[in-house]
């Protein structure tokens, strides 16, 4: 049984935060990867945290769909059967994706109380 957590960038900010803390004591006990969407953005403080944990961390490359296809491929390989994702696109793209990868249990986070009726309809459709 392996664990993916899914977030779009390690930009500064509280869900990518949580993800590292969440992928660094899920790895303490079973296969855990951090999967990031993006590359482009990475704190300096998160980089350190990673060494400093050794955290199996997979970014993707490429256009959307390449990252999308990466990701399903990602999912059956690892045999990941829980899948944590985090904010918008990551509850959508890993929703889908890791439904066609059989992930068993998905989890999609919501870090605001309020959604906004445009990202809503997103967020029904990754569930």
């Amino acid at each position: 049984m392996a664990i993916a957590v899914f977030i779009k960038q390690l930009s500064v900010g509280g869900a990518e935060k949580q993800s590292l803390l969440l992928t660094r004591e899920l790895q303490k006990h079973y296969p855990a990867y951090l999967v990031v969407w993006s590359r482009k953005i990475v704190s300096p403080g998160y980089q350190d945290f990673i060494e400093m944990n050794n955290l199996n961390v997979i970014f993707l490359e490429g256009p959307a769909l390449h990252k999308a296809f990466f990701l399903w491929r990602f999912l059956k390989e690892k045999r990941v059967s829980f899948l944590f994702n985090f904010l918008l696109i990551n509850n959508f793209v890993g929703g889908l994706t890791g439904r066609l990868a059989r992930v068993r249990k998905i989890y999609g986070g919501i870090r605001n109380c309020e959604i906004a009726s445009g990202k809503l309809l997103w967020q029904k459709n990754s569930a």
